[in-house]
């Protein structure tokens, strides 16, 4: 994903890493969060959202929806293990 942004954005080196790219995402959702009435027009109305396609951000929500999702089940699954441990 990092590549073709680069490429997007005109930089023929690698300028952009993925910490960079997830920064510019983090800023993008930021900007979509103060403004939700203009969420129909995302590659208008925000710098930050021009950056990414329709299929780059969707894949970046997903990955953070997997990131919570699976941070969210291991703490689950500790304090089952813990519970269980404690009625032995």
């Amino acid at each position: 994903m990092v590549g073709p942004i680069n490429k997007r954005l005109g930089y023929r080196n690698k300028t952009l890493s993925v910490r960079s790219v997830k920064l510019m995402w983090d800023i993008c959702r930021y900007e979509m969060s103060w403004h939700p009435e203009d969420t129909h027009d995302k590659f208008k109305s925000w710098p930050w959202c021009a950056v990414f396609t329709e299929t780059e951000m969707k894949l970046l929500e997903d990955n953070e929806d997997l990131f919570y999702y699976y941070q969210a089940n291991q703490i689950c699954d500790n304090l089952i293990t813990r519970m269980a441990i404690s009625t032995i």
